[in-house]
């Protein structure tokens, strides 16, 4: 990494600490700023090591049933806690995320880190790959939060969980 990412990755860390910390404050996911969603997309390249797509993501805020409905339509919808999603292009996330928390920040950085893989190399083939896939993101997650001084094993044990079936 150059002297000129580092400095940007450095001022982008920053940008994501204040909103971390509560020095931005949007009250849920609909007052998710788009300067946050640019900070965090930015992030999710340089913790990843990915470069940036072309394009950012589009962000669609459902409410919780709807994201559950897509994410697991073979189970009850009550069985299936999910609070983001990636789909081809768009990250969906529940509209009742508060953004002053880092784990909700931390869910919409985990879904960035899964487009900027599927921009980089398409869409998952295998489970194996899926699995690689889903453990970078966990682990930028993890990272996210550990920097921001938030507790990290909640993320770490939702990893252990994501496995192919």
């Amino acid at each position: 990494m150059n002297d000129l990412m580092r400095d940007a990755a450095a001022a982008l860390a920053v940008l994501f600490f204040a909103m971390m910390f509560g020095f931005i404050k949007p009250a849920r996911a609909a007052d998710l700023t788009p300067t946050q969603a640019v900070s965090l997309y930015a992030m999710a390249s340089g913790l990843s090591g990915i470069v940036l797509a072309e394009r950012a993501p589009d962000i669609m805020l459902v409410p919780a049933s709807t994201l559950r409905a897509m994410a697991c339509p073979h189970k009850d919808a009550d069985r299936c806690p999910v609070f983001g999603l990636f789909t081809r292009g768009k990250i969906w996330l529940d509209a009742t995320l508060d953004f002053a928390d880092p784990y909700a920040s931390s869910i919409l950085l985990h879904e960035m880190v899964h487009y900027l893989q599927d921009a980089r190399d398409g869409l998952a083939t295998t489970c194996e790959e899926w699995e690689r896939r889903e453990a970078q993101a966990y682990q930028v997650q993890v990272v996210a939060l550990a920097r921001a001084g938030a507790d990290t094993m909640r993320v770490r044990l939702n990893s252990q969980l994501a496995r192919c079936s």
